[in-house]
Formats: C-alpha cells, structure tokens, sequence
C-alpha cells in the first residue's frame, strides 16, 4: 500500500492505493473486503441524503357547517272558505336562515289536512281531497302557476333549485346566512266534505347545506 500527496490550485490531496505485489494472498482478501464493506456503507449514506430538503406535509379539512333555519310564524288561519274554493293567504311567512356560518336551500313538505275527516293532499281537488300551493317571493303573488307542479306541496319532501317553490325575487334557494325570504300559500279547498270541522295541516321546512 503506498500514500502520495498532490497539490492542485492550492487544495492538498492524499490519496491512498494498493500495488498486490506489497500483500500476501490473505492480505488482499481482507482489504477486498474492507473495500466492498466501506462501498456498501457510502452507497447507504448517500441514500439518505437523497431523502429531500426540505420536507413537506399535506394537510386536510372538511368544514361542516351548522344549518339552521327559523321560522317566527307558528300559524296561519284560511278562516271559513265555501266548497271548492281556491284561496290565497292575506299574510306570509318569514323563513329566515339563522345560521352562523351557513348558505342554505330548504326543502318543504305539507301533511293531509288532519281532523275528524281528514283531506287527503292531492295534486288536485276532490272530496276529501285538498291541494296546497307554496311559493318564496317579496310579495304577494300574481299567480301560482294554475297548478303548475313547481307550487303543489306534498306529503314527501321537495327540494328548492331555482325553480320549485321560486317565485319573482326569492327561491329559498343559496340562501346566505341572516337572510329573510318570504313564503306564501294557496289552499284549494275540496269539492265535497265528509264533515265541516276546523282541519289543521302542518307544513315542514327543512334547512339544507347548499353545497
């Protein structure tokens, strides 16, 4: 084994190599295998600096908003209305997104007129049989589309898109929070009646997330 020294650009160097005719047969085994022990270790030590620098990670979230919806009206009186009569209420009202942090649509649903003989809801009217029209809009509506299946509330839900239950200016649809829209109804009263007590028919909001 011999060691020379070099100098270049004023770096010094030391260099060390081996001539086989200085070592015995078990000699140059050993220093074989010191070489490929030493190789194995630089090879391993190079692969952790290739790891990267510097690193990174990848962070998620989903936000799950709070939905809420309020409704101050509890009650609406149709008051006393003749067989077969179609009937818009005087007053509307307010469904309100109360949410803190939410844009919402709703979905709506009515029950049959519960009472001694309840009315059934219908898409039209018959005995026994009653329909119920609903429709966002700032004001009163002109019309409720005669029927037109966007306004006919039924037992199941429906959800606002634009279209159902849209009126002029207000849908109930991507609703942001604080804001106030105004619904209005129209019963249409059946044809024939089994009996003529006072019918009472619950009406369901829903809020919605509107993603």
């Amino acid at each position: 084994m011999r060691r020379t020294k070099s100098a270049e650009g004023g770096r010094k160097e030391e260099r060390w190599f081996v001539q086989c005719g200085d070592l015995t047969p078990l000699e140059e085994e050993e220093m074989s295998r010191r070489m490929i022990v030493g190789l194995a270790a630089i090879v391993m030590m190079s692969g952790v600096a290739l790891a990267g620098n510097p690193g990174e990670v990848n962070l998620t979230v989903i936000v799950t908003p709070t939905l809420s919806v309020a409704v101050p009206r509890t009650t609406y009186d149709f008051g006393t209305l003749g067989a077969a009569v179609a009937s818009v209420a005087a007053e509307s009202t307010a469904v309100i997104n109360d949410s803190t942090d939410a844009t919402e649509k709703y979905n709506l649903k009515a029950s049959d007129a519960l009472g001694t003989v309840p009315w059934t809801l219908a898409t039209s009217t018959g005995t026994d049989q009653y329909t119920l029209h609903a429709q966002f809009n700032s004001t009163e509506p002109a019309d409720f589309g005669n029927g037109d299946d966007d306004y006919n509330l039924t037992n199941a839900d429906q959800t606002c898109d634009g279209t159902i239950f849209a009126g002029g200016d207000q849908d109930g649809y991507n609703t942001p929070k604080g804001t106030e829209e105004l619904l209005w109804f129209r019963i249409g009263v059946p044809s024939s009646v089994g009996s003529t007590d006072q019918k009472t028919i619950y009406i369901t909001i829903t809020a919605l997330n509107q993603g």
